[in-house]
């Protein structure tokens, strides 16, 4: 298993994780969410609407964290080979939190928590989240905080592994 830190340049600020386990990926991103309301409708709706404007496809299905939306979208590559990018997105919401998690490569494919999304599976059901007290619009990103143990492994290791945004 791998993890890359997508991390806000000017902010330094982790923004998403991508953790890789074989030929598959989980993109885990937080938000700030509404205290008093679920805000998964209007954000389900927003990506089906932008999913059907770039000429793809996405449908809504159950999953192992409720209503899950699975995506197919036409892309181009580099070399101009046409091919599609296909994914699940999954959710959970907390009090004024709401945690996205995106199953791409084989476990994007596969159906269920087993087979390549099992590990992916255990490490989103895994996730803690510590919103805070601090007033935030809802749908802004959350920065994530990796657990201290991991931090100073990460800063006693030469050329940490960070990411872009």
């Amino acid at each position: 298993m791998n993890m890359q830190l997508q991390v806000n340049q000017e902010t330094q600020d982790v923004q998403a994780l991508l953790i890789s386990q074989g030929q598959s990926v989980l993109e885990l991103s937080l938000f700030a969410a509404p205290s008093d309301r679920s805000m998964l409708p209007r954000v389900r709706q927003d990506m089906i609407a932008n999913v059907e404007s770039a000429g793809g496809s996405a449908t809504l299905a159950e999953g192992p964290f409720g209503t899950e939306i699975r995506r197919v979208v036409p892309i181009t590559a580099e070399n101009g080979q046409h091919g599609y990018h296909v994914s699940r997105t999954w959710f959970a919401q907390g009090p004024r939190w709401l945690l996205r998690g995106v199953l791409m490569g084989e476990a994007g494919m596969s159906e269920g928590t087993g087979g390549p999304a099992e590990v992916l599976y255990e490490f989103f059901a895994n996730t803690v989240v510590r919103r805070g007290d601090k007033p935030m619009v809802p749908g802004d990103p959350i920065a994530m905080a990796l657990p201290d143990a991991m931090r100073a492994q990460l800063d006693g290791q030469a050329g940490a592994p960070q990411g872009q945004q």
